[in-house]
């Protein structure tokens, strides 16, 4: 009874702490526009950082409902954060076009560096998240979910070594691979790939996020 008490108690307060009003200074936002791009990203080389402000849809539809939500001015900020955004990814696209232009070997012989680094990235956090788990488990006394778990990291660990010794360069690419810089999210591609590959970068993090937010800046 004094934990269920206890618990209640601690959910109370949560409850009463939450923000009662879209205005509210720890309130995102971005998030009561339309998105938070902090949330597109994570575990890539995008990565924007975790958001420290509060998602709440219901804050979002009273925003959305009011009629006086323009002149707060929300709009206007989030529309400046997506052209800052949109502007640093076409600096970055102008790099890599040329580094292309001027040092093309090393895009060449390595056309999936980008890709092998952000799965290094998203193993390493999962790796790291395990092993906190683990823990957390064995100082709860529970011990074979614990060793399940660093198990489990264990075997993450072989893979991330595999992955970091991979060598997948390829000297062919350089006599018969053009690369090309996505107008979208600056990876770079291989002109004339296969449908499967071009797929898989459509689909990643990275360029999905950044689509979403050139549209939302362009509508």
């Amino acid at each position: 009874d004094y934990a269920r008490s206890l618990i209640a108690e601690l959910m109370g307060a949560h409850e009463s702490a939450k923000p009662r009003d879209f205005r509210d200074p720890e309130v995102c936002k971005h998030y009561l526009v339309g998105f938070c791009p902090k949330e597109l990203f994570p575990n890539t080389k995008s990565d924007l950082g975790v958001c420290s402000k509060v998602h709440d849809e219901g804050l979002r539809k009273a925003f959305q409902a009011s009629p006086d939500r323009q002149r707060f001015g929300y709009e206007v900020d989030f529309l400046d954060y997506l052209r800052q955004l949109c502007n640093d990814m076409d600096a970055r696209i102008r790099r890599g076009q040329r580094r292309l232009n001027i040092e093309p070997s090393e895009a060449l012989l390595n056309p999936k560096k980008d890709e092998r680094e952000e799965q290094i990235v998203m193993l390493e956090e999962k790796i790291k998240d395990l092993l906190a788990k683990a823990e957390a488990a064995g100082e709860d006394g529970r011990v074979q979910e614990a060793q399940d778990m660093s198990k489990q990291a264990d075997k993450l660990k072989l893979d991330l070594e595999d992955l970091k010794a991979k060598d997948i360069s390829n000297p062919i690419f350089k006599q018969e691979k053009r690369m090309e810089v996505c107008s979208v999210c600056g990876g770079f591609l291989v002109t004339g790939d296969d449908s499967s590959r071009l797929d898989a970068h459509n689909e990643g993090k990275q360029h999905r996020g950044y689509l979403k937010i050139r549209e939302a800046y362009e509508d």
